[in-house]
């Protein structure tokens, strides 16, 4: 008879498991995968009006990460409270630093500075720049118009003693995509963090810094 119901139990909880994982936003399999973050340009973007470049250079600095975004895996968000990790799919890096290579890379391609400096490199700059990421998510709270959502704040102070910030500024970017796959999603950041930088590129173009 115990035996019975033990074996009823667990064909219970096997069958509340499956339907469980069936329900899941992020269907996750066996097999993990890892995704880097590329900054796309948006179609319709022009360059900043910098003729010249402004004679210092610059230094991205630490991009932190708010919690609960600042690990590799990918997250969704199912509800207004709650959050789900996908243990398969993930950066291929923390995404503190891949936010700040794409920065980096996308204002040395802007021609700004005279040199803009990566956060990995020794070397500092006239000015820094750092931020916080204060969204990163998958956002599939309606299954059907999922979207991704990027969030930064952005500083730029001189990097002397005495140096002032001279530049701050949030920006927020939801980006619609196809579906709440991991590819999808990788894409959606992809989008998301070019419209921010062309943003910011733009913005930074009409400080008025010593030339």
């Amino acid at each position: 008879m115990i035996a019975r119901r033990d074996s009823l139990v667990l064909s219970v909880m096997m069958i509340f498991m499956a339907t469980a994982a069936g329900c899941s936003v992020t269907r996750p399999s066996l097999e993990r995968h890892s995704f880097a973050l590329h900054a796309e340009r948006p179609a319709q973007a022009g360059a900043a009006k910098n003729p010249t470049p402004f004679p210092a250079t610059l230094k991205v600095g630490r991009i932190g990460v708010q919690a609960p975004y600042g690990g590799s895996s990918f997250i969704y968000r199912t509800g207004e409270l709650r959050y789900e990790v996908d243990p398969y799919n993930s950066f291929v890096a923390s995404p503190g630093d891949l936010l700040g290579h794409q920065i980096a890379q996308w204002l040395s391609r802007a021609g700004l500075f005279t040199a803009v400096r990566a956060p990995e490199s020794p070397l500092t700059g006239d000015y820094v720049l750092e931020g916080l990421a204060t969204a990163l998510y998958g956002d599939a709270r309606d299954l059907r118009s999922p979207s991704a959502m990027v969030s930064l704040q952005l500083d730029m102070r001189g990097a002397g003693a005495e140096g002032g910030v001279v530049f701050e500024r949030t920006y927020s970017q939801r980006v619609a995509i196809e579906n709440a796959s991991p590819e999808a999603l990788a894409h959606g950041y992809g989008l998301a963090l070019g419209r921010i930088l062309d943003m910011l590129e733009h913005d930074l173009a009409a400080l008025t810094l010593a030339r």
